[in-house]
């Protein structure tokens, strides 16, 4: 069975993407901070039928942890600040907070921090899908 780490699992397109993914019987991990995960009691219901790993998207050891536990065959970036106004008032932090994990999440997937399969889609919300060999 495929497995899929979702970054910003709270978030619409997260959300959308787990139910998608569970319809095509692909087994789900949703990464997020417990707050975010906590608050959104409207998604229960989901979260009872995909696994949950809580952490920081900005955060490279915890996606390192999430990446090495449960050794995801896909892995989609979707964390990302997005609330417009808090973006537009600290747009540097925005910019950091979300490309850097992109680029984290892909360094940290061609550094071989993951057993094989031999290639893993990146799929990340701010750009093209891109795929990392792992041989």
């Amino acid at each position: 069975m495929t497995r899929a780490l979702i970054t910003g699992i709270t978030g619409q397109d997260g959300v959308l993407l787990a139910h998608n993914l569970l319809e095509r019987g692909v087994e789900v991990i949703g990464f997020g901070r417990r707050s975010s995960v906590l608050a959104r009691t409207d998604l229960h219901e989901l979260f009872r039928r995909i696994s949950l790993f809580y952490g920081d998207a900005a955060n490279s050891v915890d996606l390192a942890d999430a990446l090495l536990h449960h050794q995801p065959d896909e892995l989609y970036n979707l964390a990302a600040q997005s609330a417009p106004g808090a973006s537009w008032a600290a747009s540097l932090e925005t910019g950091a907070r979300n490309g850097t994990p992109s680029f984290r999440a892909r360094m940290r997937v061609q550094a071989g921090l993951r057993a094989p399969p031999p290639t893993v889609r990146i799929e990340a919300s701010a750009g093209a899908p891109s795929s990392a060999s792992l041989r």
